[in-house]
């Protein structure tokens, strides 16, 4: 899917109309209480806004079409990356949505998996690019540091816990962690950082613009697949449910996320 399409969407399922019919009765397997964090804007694509509730948002209303296509209903809340993660493995929220897998995540939290216990791929919601930014009026002279990879001398920003932060530190770099992509747009163009490594998706083309300009360096370092995980206690409880939402989630995705495998 391109940048455009995922920043015009905001969240890739961009409106309830693509959520099946509503459901006459409640499910048997709804949670009592379900509980479903989004990350805030700014932090990228599936946001939420803050100057408004969660459910009043695109991404709440598809979320809650297509729970009640279900017969069921969650309480909706918006935080930091970060936090999110932490709430869910903690279990004080049962699902998040807008999160990319790695092999850390896989063992504290439940993402779809295939028969190899991977992330399965048919599950995902969205796949975005992992890029490095700079300001352009420096970006000629930090292309060949990305191409060679000759990046220890360089001050690079990452959101805090995220998957960017994650790559580079697994590289043995030491990564600023910042905590919104709003304020780490504005460090690499007050140069206090030298790049910036983040998805595409939050990317949006005014903030490049904005003077002093901003571009992507060099090619994509990775492919995230993003999905909406669950905590481990949800799954144990309501497996079923689980798989039925991950299914509905899937199947409503796929009307513009057609660079991804059909839903299982």
């Amino acid at each position: 899917m391109s940048l455009r399409c995922a920043l015009a969407l905001s969240f890739v399922l961009s409106g309830a109309q693509a959520a099946p019919p509503p459901s006459t009765q409640a499910a048997p397997d709804c949670p009592p209480r379900l509980r479903i964090g989004l990350v805030d804007r700014e932090t990228g694509v599936w946001t939420s806004s803050r100057d408004q509730p969660p459910e009043n948002s695109r991404t709440g209303k598809l979320i809650l079409a297509v729970l009640q296509a279900m017969g069921c209903s969650a309480e909706l809340t918006q935080r930091p990356l970060r936090r999110l993660v932490q709430e869910l493995q903690q279990g004080e929220l049962d699902m998040v949505v807008g999160l990319g897998d790695s092999p850390e995540r896989l063992k504290l939290l439940r993402f779809p998996t295939d028969a190899q216990g991977a992330a399965d791929v048919r599950l995902a919601l969205l796949r975005v690019a992992v890029v490095f930014v700079a300001r352009v009026d420096k970006s000629e002279h930090l292309a060949s540091s990305v191409a060679s990879g000759k990046l220890r001398r360089l001050r690079i920003g990452a959101l805090r816990g995220s998957l960017s932060e994650d790559w580079l530190q697994e590289r043995g770099l030491l990564p600023q962690p910042i905590t919104d992509s709003r304020r780490a747009l504005l460090m690499l163009r007050k140069e206090h950082i030298d790049l910036l490594l983040l998805n595409r998706a939050q990317l949006p083309t005014e903030a490049l613009q904005a003077a002093p300009a901003l571009a992507e360096v060099g090619e994509p370092v990775a492919q995230h697949h993003i999905y909406a995980p669950v905590s481990l206690q949800l799954e144990r409880e309501h497996p079923a449910f689980v798989r039925r939402l991950w299914l509905r989630l899937c199947q409503a995705s796929r009307s513009v996320s057609q660079d991804l495998p059909p839903c299982p």
